[in-house]
Order: C-alpha cells, then structure tokens, then sequence
C-alpha cells in the first residue's frame, strides 16, 4: 500500500474511507446499478433480482447516489462493524452462486468480457455492495479522497470537469435538504452533457 493512501486511512476516523476514481460516473448516472446498465440490460436486471434478495423493499433505481457515498473498484478500508454488513450481504451472493441451483446461481456464475479478458458477473455485484450499503444505511461515518479530476472512465471526458461538477454537486445538494428543483436542474444539465458526448464521439 502507498505511503500516502495509509497516511489519509490512518488520519480519519470514521466507519469507512474510500478513494473512488471515474469522477464522471457517480457524477453522471444515478447511481451504480443506473451505471451498470450501460453494460447491458441483463446486468441491470441481475442486480435488481439480487438486491431484492437483500431488501425487497429497495428500488435500486431510485436510490440516489453521489460522490459522497459511491465507491468504484473497491478501494475502499473499513472498521469491523462494516465489514462485517458487507460480508454478510457478500455471503449471500457466494451462497446462491455456490449452490448454482437457481436461475439467478447460474447467472452469478456466468462470465462476461472484462478488461481483454472475461470475469465473473457475482464480482460485479459484490463491487456495488459498500455503496448500496452507504446509500441505504443512515448512520455510517463517511471519509473520502478527493475524488474530482482524472483519471476518467471514458476518454475524452475531461473537457466537461464544470459540467460534472455541477451534476454531482446538485445530487448532493438535493440528497441533504430534498429541494425539488436541485433534481430539476440536475436532469437538464445532464441530458446536454450526454448529447454533447455523444455528438463528440460521431
């Protein structure tokens, strides 16, 4: 581990800290189950069947998520007490997939291409598990790194940092006090960002 990435563990002391990279995707999309669904609507559709074993009471597509409680590739160090939660619900995805008896079994099993490789689909799901845990669960003290600036998921982003910023800060804004309008804004700001993405990209 890095000198300084121990150092900032070791100066917080909270439940949890995280060093999130991708800016744009807590930025962007919704949330991270919003976000898997650019891999497909299959992903989304398994994450809705698992998470509902967790909590049918949960619609991940409402649950708001910003750079405040959104943890990408796991990088992340915790207390006990969060642990043990998040073994707890990563338990019960290996328990599924182990057995392999259910429809759902078999699609934690399956593989998917990842990175000029292939990849389990339940690492997927596990990867997602402390932010729902973090969204979902008041209470929890949160510390995290700086996460605005590069590196970013899609190239060619970092002209739009402002725009990000401005997404992020409006979900955060709205996530505290609950204002209506801080949604609003958010939603017309990211449908120009998105079409100003993908005219880039033609």
């Amino acid at each position: 581990m890095r000198a300084d990435v121990l150092s900032h563990i070791e100066s917080q002391d909270g439940d949890i800290v995280f060093f999130s990279p991708f800016f744009n995707q807590p930025a962007i999309f919704i949330n991270v189950f919003e976000q898997a669904r650019e891999h497909g609507e299959e992903m989304f559709t398994l994450l809705e069947e698992y998470f509902a074993v967790i909590d049918k009471n949960v619609n991940i597509s409402t649950i708001l998520m910003s750079s405040t409680n959104t943890v990408f590739c796991n990088f992340f160090a915790a207390k006990k007490q969060f642990w043990n939660v998040w073994f707890e619900y990563c338990e019960r995805i290996y328990r599924i997939a182990e057995e392999n008896s259910t429809t759902l079994g078999k699609r934690l099993n399956a593989n998917v291409a990842h990175g000029g490789g292939e990849c389990s689909v339940k690492v997927f799901v596990i990867e997602r598990i402390s932010s729902f845990i973090l969204a979902t669960q008041h209470g929890w003290e949160i510390n995290f790194y700086n996460p605005i600036g590069p590196p970013y998921f899609v190239s060619g982003i970092e002209s739009y940092e402002n725009e990000m910023r401005q997404l992020d800060a409006l979900k955060v804004a709205f996530m505290k006090n609950k204002y209506t309008e801080y949604m609003e804004t958010f939603i017309n700001i990211r449908l120009k960002l998105i079409e100003q993405i993908n005219q880039k990209k033609q």
